[in-house]
């Protein structure tokens, strides 16, 4: 299979079963060529055409695009060659067909989106705390000197260590 813009394109040899009725029929080499030369740069699609030639059409000598591409169109033109387009198939953006046994969704029974309730705030001190107390310990212990959390500690042990 070969991809052209948004189409898949097959191309089999004259005694490969091909998909019925979406096979095309060209009538002259220049619309076989304006058709094959769409594929020009896509250099997966010339690797694939080059496998499509016969070992005894080959030479030893490696063709050109464009003479690959013209031994094509001349095979398409005689029949050894046919081309169909691809029926593609899509699932809802998978790969797969659904699973039969899976019901299919009910749209009447979709919800109404409602955001989530915002995170409660927790207190950031403990219910029973006494913030007066506490602020009046902290004030006492600035006026006095002394520290009062643990990296203040460390200071005052390190001057105190220094003097």
């Amino acid at each position: 299979m070969f991809w052209l813009g948004d189409r898949q394109w097959g191309f089999y040899l004259q005694f490969e079963k091909a998909p019925e009725g979406r096979a095309l029929t060209f009538q002259d080499n220049v619309t076989t060529l304006q058709f094959l030369f769409a594929f020009r740069n896509d250099t997966f699609a010339l690797v694939r055409f080059r496998a499509l030639l016969p070992a005894s059409g080959r030479s030893g000598q490696r063709l050109t695009d464009e003479q690959l591409l013209r031994r094509i169109a001349k095979q398409l033109l005689s029949g050894e060659l046919r081309v169909s387009r691809a029926k593609v198939e899509t699932y809802g953006g998978r790969g797969t067909p659904p699973d039969p046994a899976v019901p299919k969704f009910n749209v009447s029974e979709r919800r109404k989106y409602e955001p989530p309730p915002p995170p409660k705030k927790e207190d950031e001190f403990f219910p029973d705390a006494d913030l007066v107390a506490i602020a009046a310990v902290l004030k006492a212990a600035a006026e006095s000197g002394t520290p009062f959390c643990e990296e203040c500690a460390r200071k005052a042990a390190a001057a105190g260590a220094g003097s």
